[in-house]
């Protein structure tokens, strides 16, 4: 070991998955905190300055930041903020992440059953996790306000927007 790294520590809470995990649990979040860290693991790796670059050639309402938030709702948050997402910090982008999901009441009610369950034994880790991490992709990521996208919905937008991308080809 050289004299750079031997006095180095590592720890899963400085870490951006460590902090994410611990800002929903903050929230009140439980396991099904692990719901948006998986969904924020695929859409970025959790890198706050990620953008989407096919998407920002074709256009400036590219997804940007941990949750690839994009169209009007990343120019309303840069216009509110006075910046663009991707340079904001990993704790405004999460503060933005839990803004948008406390407006989507199905969604945390989802979150809080998986919760619920969990702690009562119904579901194990993985099982609770698994459905956690589906409910943000249909509630949070592709849902609305008052509801979550089905699984077909989502096959449907899915299978749209790879149509869409195979005309630019």
């Amino acid at each position: 070991m050289d004299s750079s790294t031997k006095n180095t520590t590592f720890t899963y809470s400085d870490t951006n998955v460590g902090k994410t995990k611990k800002f929903f649990n903050e929230k009140g979040l439980g396991i099904s905190s692990f719901g948006f860290i998986g969904n924020f693991l695929g859409e970025s790796g959790l890198d706050p300055t990620k953008v989407n670059l096919a998407e920002k050639k074709r256009s400036n309402k590219y997804g940007a930041g941990i949750y690839q938030i994009s169209n009007e709702r990343k120019l309303a948050w840069e216009k509110k903020h006075g910046k663009k997402f991707e340079t904001a910090s990993l704790e405004e982008q999460l503060d933005s992440a839990w803004e948008e999901a406390q407006q989507r009441p199905v969604l945390m009610r989802e979150l809080s059953r998986i919760d619920r369950d969990y702690n009562a034994g119904y579901l194990d880790r993985d099982d609770a996790i698994r459905q956690a991490t589906s409910a943000v992709l249909l509630g949070f990521e592709n849902g609305s306000n008052n509801k979550m996208l089905t699984p077909q919905g989502f096959d449907l937008v899915y299978l749209k927007n790879k149509l869409n991308r195979q005309s630019y080809q």
